[in-house]
């Protein structure tokens, strides 16, 4: 019975290290992808004759960053912002530009290899050649972006 007792311990504790290994494994690969996503698209949007690159700079946290680059041609846009920390339930971290009449949505943020993130197209941008203010704010999903924001830049 003592044999029988020590096996199942081994068993339970196999059992218990591999499905941490696998969340493990499952996480590595999902920040890889995140990580993967991100680098392709500023990479392509950067190659644009017109890109455009934002410093976005915490507006509560000097700790929060971000940058951001844009083709108005492409109509392509990716944000990227480190310090943020995942919103709670019912909220996310919407993008928005402002490029005088008013803030328009263009994203929202997505966490992933430690980094909060967009990647898209966006109509907004289409043909933008005047100065925009560009912002993260924190908001109920799906909402407009009408809140104070949390990271702010000007092209």
């Amino acid at each position: 019975s003592i044999a029988a007792a020590v096996a199942l311990a081994v068993g339970g504790t196999a059992l218990v290290m591999d499905a941490r290994a696998e969340a493990d494994r499952t996480a590595q690969a999902e920040t890889i992808d995140a990580l993967r996503t991100v680098t392709v698209a500023t990479l392509g949007v950067s190659a644009e004759a017109d890109a455009t690159r934002v410093a976005l700079a915490g507006t509560q946290d000097p700790s929060v960053q971000g940058s951001l680059v844009f083709s108005p041609t492409s109509t392509e846009l990716v944000v990227v912002a480190t310090g943020l920390t995942e919103p709670a339930a019912g909220l996310e971290y919407g993008c928005w530009m402002d490029a005088g009449a008013g803030r328009v949505r263009v994203g929202k943020m997505y966490f992933g290899g430690g980094l909060a993130y967009w990647v898209g197209e966006s109509a907004a941008i289409a043909g933008l050649d005047v100065p925009a203010t560009f912002g993260v704010s924190l908001v109920p999903v799906g909402s407009s972006p009408e809140a104070d924001p949390v990271l702010v830049g000007r092209s």
